[in-house]
């Protein structure tokens, strides 16, 4: 007969035994019978409903840090899908993309020059761009980052209000 071991507290399936080939079979265990569920992957053995299931069996902590994660990788893959600036221009608007652009004009304002060239997020580039241009688009993707960071945090504030596994689980950034 072969049979499920499991930790007593927490249910997580610890091994499996067969007493046709072991001498000993530890406690506490399952036997496997007809009646017994057993899933593919099984890492969890239910022995109110005799059932070896596949479950989460992380931490609410550990829920938490990798929400947060799925919620920061989110938030950078918006960034990087870029921006299209309301003279439509699409632009990069991770923020160090944004801080180039805001340094390139930052010199052309310095030099006194009234056009500059820009690459776009094609990596297209426009030769004599008016630098108040620039400025508006600057403008706009610091707009568009600062709304997506506080998008972020609103996510990452209810991530941490979270008091069930469940709950956190659920949030996610459309």
């Amino acid at each position: 007969m072969r049979y499920a071991h499991y930790e007593d507290i927490t249910g997580k399936l610890l091994g499996w035994y067969d007493d046709a080939i072991n001498a000993v079979v530890p406690t506490p265990n399952l036997q496997i019978t007809e009646d017994v569920t057993v899933e593919p992957n099984a890492n969890f053995v239910d022995v109110d409903n005799n059932q070896v299931i596949l479950k989460d069996l992380r931490t609410l902590y550990e829920v938490k840090a990798d929400k947060h994660t799925e919620i920061k990788n989110t938030f950078n893959k918006k960034l990087s899908a870029g921006f299209t600036c309301s003279n439509g221009i699409t632009m990069d608007a991770i923020i160090d993309k944004v801080q180039l652009l805001k340094n390139g004009y930052d010199l052309s304002v310095k030099l006194g020059l009234t056009t500059m060239g820009i690459r776009d997020f094609y990596n297209t580039v426009h030769p004599g761009t008016a630098t108040t241009d620039v400025a508006t688009m600057i403008d706009e993707l610091g707009v568009n980052y600062q709304t997506m960071l506080s998008t972020k945090w609103s996510y990452d504030d209810a991530i941490d209000a979270c008091t069930t596994i469940t709950d956190v689980l659920a949030i996610s950034w459309l």
